[in-house]
């Protein structure tokens, strides 16, 4: 029966475990981010890298050798690639090479390509088709858990058109049908550089790149151009595009030809895209330091709240034991409650019981009963029984009075006896009187805790409003992450904010200043109960003082190791309440027909009461 907050550190803690899966949780989801959900499966493929060498003709053809290394999971026996040709132009494979992890090179063999491989099957390993229908190549090659490179060399016609003023090559080198990510994409362009000319990055050749907006575009110091992204998602296009001068094109076919000068609009045109692709930018930026400020400034608003609303008073007794009952005006059973932070527990009534047989009000004895077996053999069995004792009834303060009407009553049906098998049985036979007695002392003992306020309800509000707006705040991110509003890293960033608001508010909720008072010298009690042997210092021998320490010990959950430490620090007490006959009270926590000492009635009662009010409360469902 452990308190629900142990202090300020217990804050501390839950939030670096939240703080410890957030950030595991950051990393998962930038990996997600940036990996194709087949990643994740028990078979993918992944492009690790891109190396293409493009090379420009004057009549306008470009020849790529594009070298794609694959991180093959699993087994696979196929991989595909759809070309895109510009408009007009047409394409031809030259051929395809597979570069297996040790170098060993392999030319493909090309063979005519069948509707059917479309869905399944294939010519196997070493072979390549092409499907001129969908501008398609299948390449055949036996791939498990391994690393190949394959590199497609091919050729596309008109790619370049002609202006009076520019040539102009707008390709788009990764089309949006590919269905995994591109990684370190490395695009080469060689121009065809009239003999005696140069290239001049930004003067007479000017180059532009559209897609990713980490990409690069580099003027190389040999002439050629290199377009450059880190990492490419699946789906997503990357487009190049370059002008420079008409006379680098002689041979361009007519029907790629103009007579308008485009040089000043193609310029103007990619100055508003490249505006706009900065304005991107900006706006990503302002996102991501905008959802880390809001969750800072949310992050902090809910500490400051939690310092000012929900921080544990300090009680004025800060000694390490307490060597007396942590109320005497309380009863023990409202002290459970406050220990239990106002959790119910059908254990409070058995306290209650052993604290009206600690002042004689109630006693314990052990009876025998008889009962004819199977082939008429007597039986004696040992019962237990709770005698109500009225003249014995005085000062007794609300919960006791309703303690008694409960048990001898309510479920003893107003007799002054009761034992465990009656108990059993009449929660067998009236099962929803016994659940109406049940919750009748349950309200009872609530309404007596909550006299005196112990738990502050600005607390409990606080905890509501905190929650409340970690989820909407988590679900809030992800609905504008799936509208694209935020992208992935800003949606995170809230979503791991949301479990810190809601753990801080779930420590909103403290204890009055005056339960904080007896929470304090209730754990001091149960800490002296649990070292009495081992400190160098009186022990009590009073029957009563006992009988009441032994209350307490059974809420805090350590009667049975109390009462065995009784037995030798203060044998005496024992055999003074076992054999002086106290109203059986030692019964409680020594029936030697039970299990020996430390394992009496106390958990057998309570056992018995819990187990009586769960089959009610099967019975009434």
């Amino acid at each position: 029966m452990a308190a629900r907050r142990t202090g300020n550190y217990s804050l501390l803690i839950l939030i670096l475990i939240v703080v410890i899966i957030d950030v595991g949780f950051t990393f998962f989801g930038s990996s997600l981010a940036s990996c194709s959900s087949s990643t994740f499966s028990s078979k993918s493929r992944t492009i690790t890298s891109e190396d293409m060498q493009v090379e420009v003709a004057d009549d306008g053809t470009l020849s790529v050798s594009d070298a794609c290394t694959y991180q093959f999971k699993g087994s696979w026996e196929l991989v595909g690639v759809t070309l895109d040709p510009p408009d007009g132009g047409a394409y031809e494979v030259d051929g395809v090479r597979v570069i297996d992890e040790d170098g060993t090179k392999a030319k493909l063999k090309e063979v005519a390509f069948e509707t059917s491989w479309r869905r399944s099957g294939g010519p196997g390993d070493g072979y390549y088709a092409i499907d001129a229908a969908n501008d398609a190549v299948y390449i055949f090659t036996d791939s498990v858990d391994c690393t190949k490179t394959v590199v497609l060399d091919y050729t596309y016609t008109n790619a370049v058109a002609v202006y009076a003023d520019v040539s102009e090559l707008y390709w788009n080198y990764i089309g949006a049908d590919w269905d995994i990510g591109h990684k370190d994409v490395d695009v080469t362009v060689s121009l065809p550089v009239p003999a005696g000319q140069t290239v001049a990055g930004g003067d007479n050749v000017q180059a532009w790149g559209h897609g990713e907006l980490d990409g690069q575009v580099r003027f190389n110091e040999d002439g050629t151009v290199s377009f450059i992204s880190p990492q490419v998602a699946a789906g997503q296009t990357c487009e190049m595009r370059i002008i420079y001068p008409a006379a680098w094109s002689p041979d361009v076919a007519k029907s790629q030809r103009s007579g308008t000068e485009m040089r000043e609009t193609i310029v103007a045109e990619e100055q508003a895209w490249a505006d706009e692709a900065d304005h991107e930018r900006w706006v990503a930026r302002f996102k991501v330091i905008g959802a880390t400020a809001l969750a800072l400034i949310l992050i902090a608003l809910a500490f400051i709240l939690w310092h000012r609303y929900g921080r544990e008073y300090k009680p004025n007794f800060d000694g390490k034991y307490w060597r007396d009952v942590p109320d005497k005006d309380l009863h023990p059973a409202v002290v459970a409650r406050l220990w239990r932070w106002d959790k119910e527990d059908a254990n409070d009534l058995t306290a209650s019981l052993m604290h009206l047989s600690a002042r004689g009000v109630v006693t314990l004895e052990q009876v025998e009963k008889r009962t004819t077996g199977v082939f008429g053999h007597e039986k004696v069995e040992t019962d237990y029984k709770l005698v109500r004792h009225p003249e014995r009834a005085v000062d007794l303060d609300v919960m006791d009075e309703k303690t008694l009407e409960t048990v001898f009553d309510g479920i003893g049906d107003g007799e002054d006896a009761i034992t465990m098998d009656e108990m059993n049985a009449a929660a067998e036979k009236y099962p929803d009187h016994f659940v109406n007695c049940m919750d009748s002392w349950q309200k009872t003992l609530t309404t007596q805790t909550d006299l005196h306020a112990f738990f502050e309800s600005r607390g409990e509000s606080l905890k509501s409003l905190f929650r409340v707006v970690a989820v909407v705040y988590a679900v809030l991110a992800w609905i504008l992450f799936f509208t694209g509003f935020l992208d992935i890293y800003s949606t995170l960033i809230s979503t791991c904010a949301a479990p810190i608001i809601f753990v801080v508010g779930l420590q909103m909720p403290r204890r009055s200043r005056e339960a904080i008072e007896v929470y304090a010298r209730s754990k001091g009690l149960k800490k002296w109960l649990e070292d009495f042997t081992l400190l160098d210092e009186g022990v009590p021998d009073d029957l009563q003082v006992w009988g009441e320490y032994l209350v307490y010990a059974y809420i805090f959950g350590i009667a049975d190791k109390v009462a065995e430490a009784m037995k030798v620090a203060v044998p005496e007490v024992a055999d003074d309440v076992y054999y002086g006959g106290y109203g059986g009270f030692w019964l409680w926590y020594y029936a030697p027909f039970v299990g020996g000492f430390g394992h009496g009635m106390a958990a057998s009662f309570g056992h018995c009461i819990d187990r009586s009010f769960t089959m009610s409360r099967t019975a009434t469902s």
